[in-house]
């Protein structure tokens, strides 16, 4: 006779995962089968890149959004189950995510000021609640299931308003908030110098000094995520895994790219999956952005990324195994779990 189908996916589970020695009960049982069953590990995640937010919109129209929109947007992810996490997780592959939800990753280019402006108010400087930052605290205070992650691409040398988001004075005071609140910083060279069209050398003292200028303010040097000015890559693209200038170093681990295809990225444990090019899609109603990429996931779910809930495992089903990359699975010391 036949086993019943829980028992064999079960028994499954077993063989490829390992196993505790506490014994599960029934009941979590049923609900570890629940969210394996739904789960897609191999899927897509949408990597989602802001620039302005709020201010004044006729100051880069093309490139701005409302405080309103944000917000918007945000109730769009929360609503259909993504859950954000930063840059740098993605690449690392730390996708702690709740089971049945899709990592998304919420990124800002260029430091402006419209990100993150502080205002004094009853004597004290507060996040200007129509910025970047000031919506997103906000959001998480109204929704305690949505985290405070992004992660913000800095220019510390670019022209005002985008040196380190304006208020000089401010500069470490404002990095140092991020970092505290949980979100990445990331590098974007000094100021916003297009790769494609400078020395190998003034490549590499561009993220070594990108680093150090970071590294000043904030006392950390983690900052191993670069998103390239324009989208546009050195000739030699070796150089953007790390190098020394002088007395400076960086060491890169994943890049963020800008294109107008509404390409979601991949998990590093599938085939194909190239840290150096991780695409990211815009924010906006027209083809390409994030409205159109996003409700053409909603369309096709299989394609989607959805969680286990155990950062530990990769939960596929069947008929995905083939994407997977045996190798980064091992190296990303993850346990596989084939679901039918």
């Amino acid at each position: 006779m036949r086993p019943p189908r829980v028992l064999l996916i079960f028994g499954l589970a077993l063989l490829i995962g390992g196993c505790n020695d506490r014994q599960p009960t029934p009941e979590e049982v049923a609900k570890d089968l629940a969210a394996a069953g739904r789960a897609n590990e191999a899927g897509e995640i949408p990597v989602l890149v802001y620039h302005r937010v709020g201010r004044d919109q006729s100051f880069a129209p093309d490139f701005t959004i409302s405080a309103r929109q944000l917000r918007r947007e945000l109730e769009y992810l929360r609503d259909h189950k993504y859950y954000p996490i930063n840059f740098r997780d993605l690449v690392r592959g730390h996708l702690d995510v709740p089971a049945g939800k899709t990592p998304v990753v919420l990124t800002f280019d260029d430091s402006s000021d419209s990100q993150f402006t502080l205002l004094r108010r009853d004597g004290r400087l507060l996040p200007d609640p129509d910025g970047a930052v000031g919506v997103l605290l906000d959001f998480h205070a109204r929704h305690s299931d949505w985290p405070l992650r992004g992660t913000f691409f800095a220019l510390p040398r670019a022209n005002p308003p985008n040196n380190l988001f304006g208020q000089p004075r401010l500069a470490a005071r404002k990095l140092r908030f991020l970092l505290a609140h949980g979100f990445e910083l990331g590098l974007h060279t000094l100021w916003h110098a297009n790769l494609a069209t400078v020395s190998d050398e003034e490549v590499v003292r561009q993220l070594a000094l990108n680093v150090a200028a970071l590294k000043r303010l904030t006392e950390r040097r983690d900052f191993t995520t670069l998103a390239v000015p324009y989208g546009v890559y050195p000739k030699n693209e070796a150089l953007l895994r790390g190098g020394r200038s002088g007395a400076e170093s960086y060491r890169i681990e994943g890049v963020a790219e800008f294109e107008y295809s509404g390409v979601r990225a991949r998990p590093p444990w599938t085939r194909g999956f190239d840290r150096l090019h991780i695409p990211r899609i815009p924010t906006g109603d027209d083809p390409g952005e994030s409205r159109a990429a996003l409700r053409d996931l909603e369309r096709h779910p299989r394609a989607r990324y959805i969680s286990d809930g155990d950062p530990r495992r990769v939960t596929v089903p069947h008929a995905r195994v083939a994407k997977l990359d045996q190798a980064a699975v091992r190296r990303g010391h993850k346990r596989v779990r084939v679901m039918p």
